[in-house]
């Protein structure tokens, strides 16, 4: 353990010492290459730095939590989360439940997209069929279907009130149109799918100008926004004239432009630039709790993980909370299972496992294996320090580095044992986590794990409108899944922003979205 926490110490003074000497270099460079901005004469403007390009400017054609995040701000939805991530209101005023399967909503009157078409009933169903119905999307099936798990249909009652229908009980409605943005219907259908792409229109706080292929995107304050949600307020058009996405794939990259003044708010920060910046003057670092979990799936249906004995000596092998204390450097947490601890549900009283390499060897019946771990780019460190512990256990490792989280072949025949990756879960509900991840042929669940005494709970869980009974089907959830061990139990790390001091009401959202409305700069314009 001494060795191990010994080449840990080394590794994190070597990248402060690189940080140090990047910034140094840095602040007499010359502007970053790329495209310049036209408006750059306009002060009331806002430039934030995103880590990956925007996969598509259309609401109902992407899966992307940093898209999400700028679409957001030129889209809004039925419902939407408050600062306490409550569902409340937003395009729509109100909604009941009038049976167990049926639910009508009251839109929002006075709406308008910023085409100047009125907002109405008839958009709802527009944007709702083109997520759930089978090719939907020019012989395409959305990839946001999943998101609408049993929706069946839309009805239009009146201009300002549609029925929604689901094919079964399903209580988390309202919170699931959180995540879709509606489109206009007249409009998509005048310019079809790609004329969209090129000039996207929707109801949220901000309208699009244009785009410069992956590099930046600008967007304009749209003076005949509405205001947004009352239960989010405050209620007004954007005090900012222009908002400006510009990807930077680079995090050191991304710190020098802040700190240079080229951009106002970068994402992503990495926790050993948190104290570095923190020391600069004119800029804040600014925080929220996770939501994503990073671990470590194992290939149940493949040999030696099969076998339960082994999953559990895998996670006896790894000493997570080392790990995050590399990693995280303080600013995370070891979790249990993968359910995040500020989410609906988390079994609290649920506790890590400790690290116990003797115990692992014990339960490694088979000495001597190896293995093949598949990761991206962004999770080689994590599966670099797995394979670490792993080979104290006699367990060898081959890291291969993939170019995407999803594995191109599942079960038996794929030709890795693990997956070091994550998933994000800005619902801060189990649904979407649990589900995709645990349930019999779930989305996301590339471990092929499978239970039917889950498949029962995570059923009854989606089905009731009772709270206690949700909560109580997914923490016995989580007890089952502790006790199979599909996965080396990770970590959940606290998301954190780069952000000058003249920008003033931003506040990191507990979904992990960011809503810019209200957001305004000291000195602007």
């Amino acid at each position: 353990m001494k060795e191990f926490r010994s080449f840990f110490d080394l590794r994190q003074l070597h990248s402060f010492i690189i940080i140090g000497v990047i910034f140094s270099s840095w602040i007499s460079a010359k502007p970053c290459s790329g495209k310049t901005l036209v408006i750059e004469e306009e002060s009331n403007k806002l430039i934030i730095c995103i880590s990956s390009p925007i996969i598509s400017l259309d609401p109902t054609n992407y899966r992307d939590r940093n898209t999400q995040t700028v679409l957001k701000n030129m889209f809004d939805s039925l419902t939407t989360r408050d600062d306490n991530m409550k569902v409340v209101p937003q395009l729509a005023e109100s909604w009941e439940a009038l049976d167990d399967t049926t639910w009508e909503f009251k839109l929002r009157r006075g709406v308008k997209f910023h085409n100047g078409d009125d907002f109405t009933a008839e958009d709802v169903r527009y944007t709702l069929k083109r997520v759930v119905k089978e090719g939907a999307l020019d012989g395409k099936t959305s990839p946001r279907k999943g998101l609408l798990g049993p929706l069946a249909s839309v009805r239009v009652v009146d201009d300002y009130t549609v029925q929604i229908q689901t094919e079964k009980p399903w209580a988390i409605l309202p919170l699931m149109l959180t995540l879709q943005e509606i489109v206009p219907k007249n409009y998509m259908e005048a310019v079809g799918p790609k004329g969209f792409q090129m000039n996207p229109i929707g109801t949220g706080p901000f309208r699009f100008v244009r785009a410069e292929g992956e590099e930046f995107l600008i967007l304009e304050r749209f003076a005949d926004y509405y205001g947004g949600s009352p239960g989010n307020p405050p209620v007004q058009v954007a005090p900012l004239k222009y908002l400006i996405f510009k990807t930077v794939s680079e995090r050191i990259e991304r710190i020098a432009m802040l700190k240079k003044g080229e951009c106002d708010i970068i994402t992503d920060l990495p926790s050993e630039a948190v104290r570095i910046l923190e020391m600069v003057p004119g800029i804040k670092v600014l925080s929220r709790p996770a939501t994503r979990s990073y671990f470590a799936e194992m290939n149940c249906a493949k040999s030696p993980f099969n076998d339960r004995r082994i999953r559990l000596a895998m996670n006896y092998a790894v000493d997570m909370h080392a790990v995050t204390d590399h990693i995280l450097q303080g600013h995370g947490k070891v979790l249990p299972t993968v359910l995040l601890p500020n989410a609906f549900a988390y079994h609290a009283s649920q506790k890590p496992y400790p690290y116990n390499p003797k115990l692992a060897k014990r339960l490694l019946t088979d000495e001597g294996f190896s293995i093949v771990i598949n990761c991206t780019e962004d999770n080689r460190q994590f599966a670099s320090i797995i394979a670490f512990f792993l080979t104290k256990v006699g367990v060898k490792s081959v890291i291969n580095v993939v170019d995407r989280d999803r594995p191109r072949a599942l079960g038996e025949n794929a030709i890795w044992d693990i997956l070091v990756t994550s998933w994000g879960n800005s619902t801060l509900d189990p649904v979407g986590i649990l589900v995709p991840k645990f349930s019999t042929g779930g989305r996301g669940n590339y471990s092929n794990y499978s239970n039917e005494e889950v498949d029962r709970l995570l059923s009854q869980a989606e089905g009731t409108l009772d709270l206690r009974m949700r909560e109580s089907y997914y923490k016995e959830v989580q007890e089952i899944i502790y006790s199979d061990v599909p996965m080396i139990f990770g970590y959940a790390a606290e998301e954190r922003y780069g952000v000058r001091e003249k920008v003033r009401s931003f506040i990191p959202s507990p979904s992990g979205m960011m809503s810019m409305h209200d957001v305004y700069i000291e000195d602007g314009g």
